[in-house]
């Protein structure tokens, strides 16, 4: 409790084990309540149970026991617990598609026919109504950055400590070249970026190695980024001690001391981003929390380099410009390339200086862009693999999402689209989130933390007719440090679908406009201005 009549002493610190038994050491408590911090409080308190800390120090746990949690926590445990008492548990199963090995054993795709098939086996088998949730839906850490920069005419060095990831996306053309060791994937990335070449190259190794050893070679690169699970030291992030099978084992082995390793390597990766910067690469925090991470454990100078967002988005957010994502529901590309052909049309090249980028950026997802240009979609193919159904992700801001959703109801209700089609975003988006360490860091105003912006755009999102809505707390820099809306609305066809997207897609990207214009950001008042948004308390 940090109410000052209740609690003796306040403590603003990571709820981790390290930090924790500091505390324990110092206030020396009678008994520990886990129950009152969400799922953080919780799995912290079971580190503790476990490292045998609570009764290193005599602490007894109340509220819970550790074999409760564990038992509600661990699905088999409590299938077993509801089967003692009578009660029936909901049946679930697991569908995946198996890999598909060449005579060496390689990895050079994935059966997806058979994962669809056994998926909708397990759905006739468990019956309807079921939930449907995705997994590793990205393929890993750093899944479309090296495409992201090829698309944008670059040469990209990428590592990855799982060599299947790294497998697949040459599979599904994500990335164009695997080079063994780490020393030859760097002269082959200095090579192709000397002779100008938009070539990604992938290596099988730690991030934390490649880029010492960068340093140790006196090779810096123009740009520099991370994506790594740094929001989830257990689970989201290898050690540099480690392969990527032996991290699987010490996890279950030693958790505790599994973390431990995990933010000892963050420190040494986000030192060596810094020492980088200092070398003239541009460097920046992709968004994951590595930078507060070697923060909290003693690396004074993490936040030397900046997020992406304050760095490169923010002027986008003040237009209310964010992701917009539409998916074809019928499963069939042509609706996809059908669309495409649309907002091309319906958003010129040479109408504003984004129209250049949205043409660009359209057509380079496109392997013949001269027959989606001419609407030939028999010879149209993609650049890089489907990732699930056919799905198109681009930026629009205010007064472009409310335009291109109505372009494609239209395109339903004609009948030119043989199915509805889904439009979404990304959480991360310009009037839906409060985070201090990625959409919101460096405020105008400071207020980084308020997280008032991101409940109003959920309410709004409710009240302006979107079909689902969505509010998370911790996505992408972890629990604690972020809370974020989500909004999804289909457009089936219908006038009452088109009234709702009008709505939906005004209103979205609208609360980005008053949340940076309340900021005092003076691109945010000038969009107001020129799109007639009302911001009576200016």
């Amino acid at each position: 409790m940090t109410d000052p009549g209740l609690a003796d002493a306040t403590y603003i610190e990571p709820i981790t084990p390290e930090f924790v038994e500091k505390v324990i050491a110092r206030e020396r408590p009678d008994a520990l309540l886990p129950t009152m911090g969400g799922q953080t409080a919780l799995n912290c308190a079971l580190d503790l149970e476990h490292a045998g800390i609570l009764k290193k120090y005599n602490v007894e746990m109340i509220g819970a026991r550790a074999d409760v949690i564990e038992k509600a926590e661990d699905r088999e445990k409590f299938r077993v617990a509801m089967d003692k008492i009578g009660l029936e548990n909901p049946r679930s199963a697991i569908a995946s598609s198996p890999a598909i090995k060449d005579d060496d054993g390689k990895i050079i795709g994935y059966d997806r026919a058979s994962g669809v098939a056994s998926a909708i086996a397990f759905i006739e088998d468990i019956g309807l109504p079921a939930i449907i949730r995705p997994a590793f839906t990205l393929g890993g850490m750093g899944g479309a950055q090296p495409l992201a920069v090829t698309l944008a005419e670059g040469t990209c060095l990428i590592a990855d400590v799982d060599l299947t990831r790294l497998e697949r996306r040459c599979q599904d053309n994500y990335l164009d070249e695997i080079v063994e060791g780490i020393d030859a994937a760097i002269d082959r990335a200095v090579e192709l970026a000397q002779s100008g070449k938009a070539v990604s190259v992938g290596v099988h190794a730690n991030s934390v190695d490649l880029l010492e050893r960068m340093l140790e070679r006196n090779i810096t690169p123009d740009v520099l980024t991370d994506q790594t699970s740094a929001h989830d030291p257990l689970q989201g992030y290898v050690p540099v001690e480690y392969t990527f099978e032996q991290a699987a084992a010490a996890r279950a082995s030693d958790p505790v001391a599994y973390q431990k390793l995990s933010l000892a390597s963050m420190v040494r990766h986000v030192r060596a981003m810094v020492e980088l910067q200092k070398r003239g690469a541009i460097t920046f925090d992709y968004g994951n929390n590595i930078r507060q991470r070697a923060l909290d454990n003693g690396f004074a100078d993490a936040f030397t380099f900046p997020g992406f967002v304050p760095a490169y988005i923010r002027e986008q957010f003040c237009v209310g410009r964010g992701p917009f994502r539409w998916v074809a529901l019928s499963g069939d590309p042509v609706d996809i390339y059908k669309t495409d052909h649309a907002l091309l049309k319906l958003f010129p090249e040479d109408a504003s200086e984004y129209g250049e980028r949205l043409h660009r950026w359209i057509l380079g997802c496109h392997k013949n862009p001269e027959a989606l240009l001419a609407g030939d979609y028999a010879k149209c193919e993609p650049r890089f693999g489907w990732q699930g159904l056919p799905a198109r992700i681009c930026w629009f801001g205010l007064g472009e999402r409310d335009k291109a959703g109505i372009k494609i109801n239209d395109m339903v209700a004609s009948g030119e689209l043989s199915a509805p089609i889904v439009i979404g975003r990304d959480h991360l988006d310009c009037g839906s989130v409060a985070s201090p360490n990625r959409e919101t860091e460096g405020m105008l105003d400071g207020s980084d933390a308020i997280s008032d912006w991101a409940l109003l755009n959920a309410m709004v999102n409710v009240a302006s007719g979107a079909s689902w809505v969505s509010f998370h707390h911790g996505g992408g820099v972890g629990i604690g440090f972020s809370q974020h809306a989500g909004q999804v609305i289909v457009a089936d066809g219908t006038p009452e679908a088109s009234a709702r997207l009008a709505r939906v897609l005004s209103n979205d990207p609208m609360m980005g406009i008053f949340r940076h214009a309340d900021a005092g950001y003076e691109t945010a008042k000038a969009c107001a201005n020129d799109q007639d948004v009302d911001i009576p308390m200016r």
